[in-house]
């Protein structure tokens, strides 16, 4: 759960803008879950708005939060694995909305590339050492 981290926050979160898309957020979630299995500090989860019509157990948010920076540039590398393993799918990156924070900074990362993203984790790691 969130309140059993630290106080410094890491955190990965991901939202779609409707029911219909729910099924990219079913699909990170699992591979979050799956990718971060053996990171010890880190928790996924998700969190459920229960819109009017909403099918049972779909979800409008994923949120991971990490223990270390580290941690969290590891959830960050599955997110762009996950997102390799969806190209296919023409609206999935666009769909999604991927942002990170650490320590109450946000920057939304769906709309970079790999390298862009790289460089961001890399940044927030050297601001919160």
């Amino acid at each position: 759960m969130v309140s059993s981290h630290p106080a410094r926050l890491l955190k990965l979160q991901a939202k779609v803008n409707s029911v219909e898309e729910a099924h990219y957020l079913a699909s990170l979630y699992s591979w979050l879950l799956e990718d971060s299995a053996s990171l010890n500090d880190v928790s996924v989860e998700t969190v459920n708005k229960n819109h009017p019509g909403q099918m049972a157990g779909s979800f409008d948010i994923v949120i991971a939060v990490a223990g270390q920076v580290t941690s969290l540039g590891s959830l960050v590398l599955a997110y762009l694995s996950w997102r390799k393993s969806m190209q296919q799918e023409a609206n999935s990156e666009r769909l999604v909305k991927v942002q990170m924070e650490v320590n109450g900074k946000q920057i939304a990362i769906e709309g970079m590339d790999d390298a862009q993203i790289q460089k961001v984790v890399t940044s927030l790691a050297r601001e919160s050492d």
